[in-house]
């Protein structure tokens, strides 16, 4: 959501309160996913203050229809700019993936991984290759790869990659030394 100042949004079906969240123009990110079963919902947007005319999109993303992904495999899609792609991966406690752009097609924007209970997990740049967290606790997980709006842009194909980043030991003599960055907290 983004607004000129603040809102609160209401959802309800019928007459009974669905949620109730509060946006800001400063932080106009993702709120936390929640659950809606299919029927129909009325939505309030109300402005705080400011007077006027406010600006706002709004937009609800499908976690359900997510596409299923597998670790090692190159993802490819097409999506107008400021669209975007929702996909689902099982993975284990403990284990690592890393996020690699291929062609992203001039698209910029970000991506965040979901839990399965909805709390976000990470985000990152689209245009970044790095590593994901390790994750704590097994369990399908969604990756929403979101881009940027653009005005009057044309759909666009992209690729990108989530390896699981095994690679073979090396040898080291005594006396070498290794240079690597770790993310900070992270032991491998």
């Amino acid at each position: 959501s983004k607004f000129n100042d603040s809102a609160q949004i209401t959802i309800f079906q019928g007459d009974s309160q669905i949620n109730s969240f509060n946006v800001y123009s400063e932080d106009p990110g993702a709120i936390e996913p929640f659950e809606l079963q299919s029927g129909t919902y009325r939505i309030e947007i109300n402005p705080r203050g400011a007077s006027g005319e406010n600006d706002y999109s709004l937009r609800l993303l499908d976690f359900a229809s997510a596409t299923t992904l597998g670790a090692d495999v190159e993802v490819s899609g097409s999506v107008l700019p400021g669209e975007a792609a929702i996909y689902k991966i099982d993975m284990q406690a403990a284990q690592r993936l890393y996020y690699t752009p291929a062609d992203l097609g001039g698209l910029s924007g970000s991506w965040t991984l979901y839990d399965q209970f909805g709390g976000q997990v990470e985000s990152g740049d689209v245009t970044q290759s790095g590593p994901l967290p390790r994750i704590a606790l097994g369990g399908t997980y969604f990756l929403l790869w979101d881009t940027n709006p653009e005005a009057g842009a044309a759909s666009s194909n992209f690729r990108f990659t989530l390896s699981s980043g095994a690679t073979a030991a090396a040898s080291l003599a005594i006396g070498d030394t290794v240079h690597e960055t770790l993310p900070a907290g992270d032991v491998t």
